[in-house]
């Protein structure tokens, strides 16, 4: 997502943001929107857009300010699913894999797929019978 958002932006942020330069490329970002089409198709808990927005600020004021006007209108524009944090504060993915993650890990099979380059995050999608994508490998060939 923060690549999403990014990208959304100023494609040319995605060399020199510190939370996507050096690990994807512009390339990654036109890959990123053929497999989702647009902001239309997705949707976002509120813990990922929490932490979107908190790494997305970093960065300066200028570019910051960008970036903020483009996640309100992503956030305007895709339904935001809200799952109590208290329902997964006993869940071993809680611990294992922090709340936002074991948030994810609550949404319904069939209702949503999850596209991620978290690999823990993927296994325990995988181990759960969840829709998901690892788009590690698909970024990989840079």
């Amino acid at each position: 997502m923060v690549m999403f958002v990014v990208g959304t932006t100023d494609e040319r942020m995605i060399d020199t943001h510190k939370r996507v330069a050096n690990r994807f490329v512009r390339k990654n970002y036109k890959q990123l929107m053929s497999i989702i089409e647009g902001p239309e198709n997705l949707a976002s808990t509120s813990n990922i857009l929490t932490e979107v927005s908190n790494l997305l600020r970093q960065t300066d004021a200028l570019k910051r300010e960008a970036l903020t006007n483009t996640l309100g209108k992503i956030v305007n524009a895709i339904p935001e699913i809200f799952i109590q944090s208290d329902t997964v504060v006993n869940d071993p993915h809680f611990f294992q894999l922090g709340l936002t993650d074991a948030i994810m890990l609550k949404l319904q099979a069939d209702d949503y797929h999850i596209l991620s380059v978290d690999g823990p995050l993927c296994f325990a999608c995988a181990t759960k019978g969840l829709r998901y994508t690892n788009l590690t490998p698909l970024f990989a060939d840079k």
